[in-house]
């Protein structure tokens, strides 16, 4: 079997990966930082609450089907609404739904189907991410970090990080 080469150019962009299966995060972040990008990776939202400070990553990549009850559509609202923008995302899924596939549509998020192949996965992330990725400071962070709620275009303090995530588990996502 022939494997398409993987291009490697420098730091091509900050991924957010959600996975809460061990061995499969772990596998994937290696694909990625193997292919050039800042990888964080976190087995839950909550986590990803965490870990994600404004501006945010380039792009989040989850999978659908998260524990603790949490949809990673859910999740990627959530966090699109904590950092007042519109973060690229991917799910990956293998959910053949038509209804999880027009639900994602809505949120403007593309769908991996799982199987699938590294170099397909990475042609899909080379599409959804901006084509430079824009500066910042902080905004992942592999310990913990702060979750605020966006506010009319600004971030409350860090004491409601808690909130955050519960609002999340308890499906008050909009």
């Amino acid at each position: 079997m022939m494997m398409k080469a993987i291009q490697t150019i420098g730091i091509r962009g900050r991924i957010l990966l959600v996975e809460d299966d061990r061995l499969q995060a772990k596998a994937l972040a290696a694909i990625l930082e193997d292919a050039g990008f800042e990888v964080v990776s976190v087995p839950d939202a909550g986590k990803a609450f965490q870990v994600v400070e404004p501006p945010g990553p380039d792009l989040i990549l989850s999978d659908y089907r998260l524990s603790e009850g949490v949809s990673g559509l859910t999740m990627i609202r959530m966090l699109r609404k904590l950092l007042g923008r519109v973060v690229p995302a991917i799910l990956m899924t293998g959910d053949t739904q038509a209804a999880t596939a027009q639900d994602a549509a809505r949120e403007g998020c593309a769908i991996v189907q799982k199987p699938y192949l590294p170099w397909d996965l990475i042609d899909v992330i080379n599409r959804h991410l901006p084509t430079v990725p824009e500066p910042r400071s902080a905004s992942l962070s592999a310990g913990a970090g702060t979750c605020g709620r966006t506010v009319e275009g600004g971030i409350r303090s860090a004491d409601q990080a808690s909130g955050c995530f519960q609002d999340l588990k308890k499906g008050r996502a909009g």
